[in-house]
């Protein structure tokens, strides 16, 4: 029996024994030619033997060969893997190598070809039970899961994970032989139910290679609850095409509703959307405020997409993206940082160098609830499709509750549509910052033009909104933008000129030509500072209210206490320049 085992068990092992075992195995798979039948070397008196004599050692594969079908067959596999033709025993054998890959192909599946007017996807074969023992034995032994080209349907939600799965598995690799090439196609009766479930059970999940493909309107790649396993999780060079509504989920416990504390690590690599009959979500964060580390990098997510919906706080980053053809059908933001409750978890977002073609009105890129927190967009680029947005569409939108507030940062961008802000909370965000950097802006003359402001709710504070070195439309008299909206809107730290921080130590700061000084003051009350002198080339400059003094030759000015005066180790001075 246990020879019996030996070839007739059925399923995968991937890796062999031994680098002479390996070389043996591989250069067999050159001889085209039957080595045995199976039934005369499972009758062999000395099998140890046979198998040497065959250039394999206990723990090598080898396979039953019928026309194009094959199944690997590894020494511990057991009679219910994999199920074998009935005359098995008179199969002829053929040694393939073991590399540390599973090929699905070996298994008997035979895809439909993925040409573009190929055949419809619902006549593809259903590997449903195949792929779920593939990946079965994929885990167990820490290899390569390996899909063929062509198109193959799966319509038992969890197919490629189960969310009954028990126990920790390090590592799963699945791919394809590329984008395209490999075409899985998701059909199930259930839309809610995923095609895998992670629940905390993999880690280091990692999928290459392939195209995900639905006809059934919401459905959903992937769901993930994590308690410190499911993290640390790759998707490389994959498409989601047709009508996929969510395409990683992170939930919480499905079985006590607990937030669990990890969901983290998750890396999206040229990965390319183009779902555009229905709203998509490409990652969806319902879980705790462990959610660190989501990098988005080089992709190409068109359609009606919302790249990242995180629900308590995060880690996110988009870098080198681009968003075309984003034409939805209703309001739409590309992220959303939304202010569910966490314990103070991490609460950081950038966005570096995203081009987004804003196709309708409803086409927007952020909106923002998180009490708390950085968002720095770099290098965005809204120059495409300017012409279909009106100026009020609010392409960022955030929402100030209580506490600190959010510090926003956008730089060297050009921005289409307006900035809303909305501080609603009772007492208001107190800290909040806005700040514009070389920024070119495609509807609006002026910053009051560019940013809509409700703080009805909140009067008494207006948070910062700071533009520097901005440029709006092309009307002359309003030249370049450098100033504190906020200030102007009434808020309480009123600066309508330049400002530097000066060390209260006598060391100089050098100011530019023509300077006009105006105030030193405290820069934690924005009062006067008594008893503080300012001096330039060895005369006293310091101002008069009402009387600004001139610097006529940009030399440098530094602060001079008077005798026994106190005051802060910084002062604000401004000027006009």
């Amino acid at each position: 029996m246990k020879r019996r085992n030996l070839l007739l068990g059925g399923a995968l092992l991937p890796l062999g024994h031994g680098g002479a075992a390996q070389q043996a195995s591989r250069d067999a798979l050159s001889d085209t030619s039957p080595l045995q039948t199976a039934n005369e070397l499972r009758q062999t008196p000395d099998l140890a033997a046979s198998l040497a004599d065959l250039g394999l050692a206990p723990g090598d594969c080898f396979a039953l060969m019928d026309g194009s079908r094959y199944a690997l067959l590894p020494p511990e596999a057991t009679d219910h893997d994999l199920p074998l033709p009935g005359d098995a025993l008179n199969q002829k054998l053929r040694v393939l190598p073991s590399d540390g890959r599973i090929l699905l192909a070996s298994w008997g599946i035979a895809p439909l070809s993925p040409a573009r007017d190929g055949p419809d996807p619902a006549s593809a074969p259903d590997i449903s039970e195949a792929l779920t023992r593939a990946v079965a034995r994929a885990m167990a032994n820490h290899a390569e899961l390996v899909l063929p080209p062509g198109m193959m349907r799966v319509t038992r939600p969890g197919a490629l994970l189960a969310r009954d799965l028990a126990g920790r598995h390090d590592g799963l690799r699945i791919s394809g032989a590329g984008q395209q090439s490999t075409v899985l196609v998701y059909d199930p009766e259930d839309a809610s139910e995923p095609l895998l479930w992670n629940n905390n059970s993999v880690l280091g999940l990692r999928l290459a290679r392939l195209t995900l493909y639905t006809d059934v309107p919401g459905a959903v790649f992937a769901r993930c609850y994590g308690s410190g396993i499911s993290q640390d999780h790759q998707f490389i060079d994959i498409a989601f095409r047709g009508r996929w509504g969510i395409g990683i989920e992170m939930v919480p416990d499905p079985d006590t509703g607990a937030a669990g504390n990890n969901n983290s690590e998750f890396l999206f690599d040229r990965v390319h959307s183009a779902v555009y009959l229905d709203p998509f979500t490409l990652l969806l964060g319902r879980s705790s405020d462990q959610n660190l580390n989501y990098w988005f990098r080089n992709c190409k997510l068109w359609g009606w997409v919302t790249i990242a919906r995180l629900h308590k706080g995060g880690h996110l980053h988009i870098s080198d993206c681009d968003v075309s053809g984003y034409a939805p059908k209703a309001a739409n933001y590309l992220v959303e940082l939304l202010g569910d409750n966490h314990a103070r978890g991490v609460c950081a977002c950038s966005i570096r160098n995203l081009r987004v073609e804003l196709k309708t009105e409803q086409a927007l890129l952020l909106r923002s609830e998180w009490p708390s927190g950085t968002i720095d967009i770099s290098g965005l680029d809204l120059s495409s499709q300017t012409y279909r947005m009106t100026p009020a569409a609010p392409v960022i939108e955030l929402i100030l509750g209580e506490g600190r507030g959010p510090i926003l940062s956008v730089s060297d961008t050009q921005f289409a549509g307006q900035l809303r802000v909305d501080n609603h909370g009772q007492k208001g965000s107190d800290q909040a910052l806005i700040a514009f950097t070389r920024c070119s802006f495609f509807h609006g003359a002026g910053p009051d033009e560019v940013v809509i402001y409700d703080g009805s709710k909140a009067p008494r504070r207006i948070p910062d909104m700071i533009f520097r070195d901005c440029r709006g439309t092309a009307r002359r008299d309003r030249g370049l933008w450098d100033c504190n909206l906020g200030a102007l809107l009434g808020g309480a730290c009123r600066i309508e000129s330049h400002q530097a921080l000066l060390p209260a130590d006598g060391s100089a700061q050098r100011l530019p030509k023509g300077a006009r000084i105006e105030a030193l003051v405290d820069p934690a009350t924005l009062t006067p500072v008594p008893g503080l002198r300012l001096w330039s080339a060895g005369h006293d400059v310091t101002p008069v209210p009402g009387r600004p003094l001139p610097v006529s030759d940009g030399t440098p000015v530094a602060l001079r206490p008077e005798p026994g005066a106190t005051f802060p180790g910084m002062c604000l001075l401004r000027y006009r320049a």
